[in-house]
């Protein structure tokens, strides 16, 4: 047999690279990591240590990749669950501050329109504050004075700018001329009628006794 010449470093090289993988081998945390880079490098290599474990592993695996998806499915459909839940308890708020706005303050639909118009611009989902809002921003016109003849002044006239014949009348008999002082109540009456739209009726009024 012919004689292989070693190099005397390559010799010492390969035995402690030997020593190391025999070590590796016999220590527990070790030894599969060792087998499975074998395999890995020889994929057609029996290693019954590692082969007969196998089918279980992969059952192991497929357990827990079914465990994994269906606890991803739950968790998907709370967060679905919620998302409806927080949806619909919008809507039913939304629907009952349109109806408020509607009952409470007379809004209409082209109302409505605006003060959710001014809602979606601002960011506000309350009906409530929106209206408030848009009756800051819009204010309503302010109401019209009020008819020269109405009121106190203008239900016993201003004597002191009126020196018209009941004055006279009144002064002439010292307050007693009934037939003029009714006259000038029923004269009041169908001006103020008049202005605030009502249909005259000719006021009664009985002596004085």
């Amino acid at each position: 047999m012919a004689t292989i010449e070693v190099d005397e470093a390559a010799f010492l090289k390969n035995q402690q690279l030997a020593g190391l993988v025999n070590k590796m081998l016999a220590t527990p945390g070790s030894r599969r990591r060792v087998l499975e880079a074998h395999k890995i490098v020889d994929p057609n290599v029996v290693i019954p240590e590692l082969d007969a474990a196998k089918p279980v592993e992969d059952a192991v695996t497929a357990m827990n990749k079914r465990m994994e998806d269906f606890m991803a499915a739950q968790e998907k459909q709370r967060a679905d669950d919620k998302a409806e839940k927080a949806k619909n308890e919008f809507v039913t708020k939304f629907e009952s501050g349109r109806a408020h706005l509607r009952s409470e303050y007379g809004v209409t639909d082209e109302g409505l329109k605006k003060v959710e118009d001014l809602m979606t611009q601002a960011g506000i989902v309350d009906h409530e504050i929106g209206y408030a809002a848009f009756s800051k921003l819009n204010p309503e016109p302010e109401p019209a004075p009020p008819a020269p003849n109405s009121g106190f002044r203008g239900l016993f006239g201003d004597v002191s700018k009126n020196p018209d014949e009941f004055i006279k009348s009144m002064h002439a008999s010292k307050g007693n001329d009934e037939g003029a002082l009714d006259k000038h109540i029923h004269d009041i009456l169908q001006d103020v009628r008049a202005s605030s739209g009502v249909p005259a009726q000719r006021a009664q009024f009985g002596g004085r006794r």
